[in-house]
């Protein structure tokens, strides 16, 4: 169970947030938005250094994943 459930809401804002700044106005695969999905999901608990170490993108370009956390 969260200690703090609404500092757990306002991350997964935070997230849906980032997750549409970047998706809107693109076309992007069904792949594509998962990989979004998952840079903004590790950028909830990792510094962007980390995410960029840790994430093997196949759909977004390194450039891309960066733009996507910039939302974040």
């Amino acid at each position: 169970m969260t200690a703090d459930p609404d500092r757990e809401l306002l991350v997964w804002e935070r997230m849906a947030k980032a997750y549409q700044a970047y998706c809107n106005g693109r076309t992007l695969s069904p792949n594509a938005k998962k990989e979004v999905y998952r840079v903004v999901l590790l950028r909830s608990m990792a510094p962007e250094q980390e995410v960029l170490e840790r994430i093997k993108l196949e759909e977004l370009s390194r450039e891309d994943a960066i733009a996507v956390m910039k939302g974040y």
